[in-house]
């Protein structure tokens, strides 16, 4: 009778933890698709390229104009983000810089300071010849 409830409580304690791994999985990858499904410039704090593109936004108000998130790469949440993205617009690795913009209705990358400007002004209608 010890060695049933032995194997009772092993059983559950087995199932429990896998439940909790799956769980974990599911919750893991919901929360990255969330995340994915959304407009996201990926910067770093020290990228010059990424501060024109901030003085760009500021000085043309694009984040009342265009929902976007801004995400800081040095998180490691942030930095699986932008795998993901590199790996949908299929950006090797060698070639991710920031700044990134992940335009989530095209599943496209925009990467350099001029591509993202130049997007925001095609998206707005503003003129292309000055940045």
């Amino acid at each position: 009778m010890e060695k049933a409830k032995k194997v009772v409580w092993g059983f559950l304690v087995i199932s429990l933890i896998v439940i909790a791994l799956l769980y974990g999985a599911y919750l893991y990858k919901s929360n990255n698709n969330e995340t994915l499904g959304k407009n996201i410039l990926f910067y770093r704090y020290d990228c010059p390229h990424c501060k024109i593109v901030d003085a760009f936004v500021a000085l043309n108000n694009i984040t009342s104009k265009i929902e976007f998130e801004h995400l800081e790469i040095s998180k490691p949440v942030n930095t699986q983000l932008i795998l993901q993205a590199a790996k949908i617009c299929k950006i090797s690795q060698s070639d991710l810089r920031v700044p990134l913009y992940y335009d989530s209705a095209e599943n496209k990358c925009y990467v350099g300071d001029t591509p993202i400007i130049n997007y925001f002004k095609l998206k707005l209608n503003l003129p292309l010849n000055n940045s």
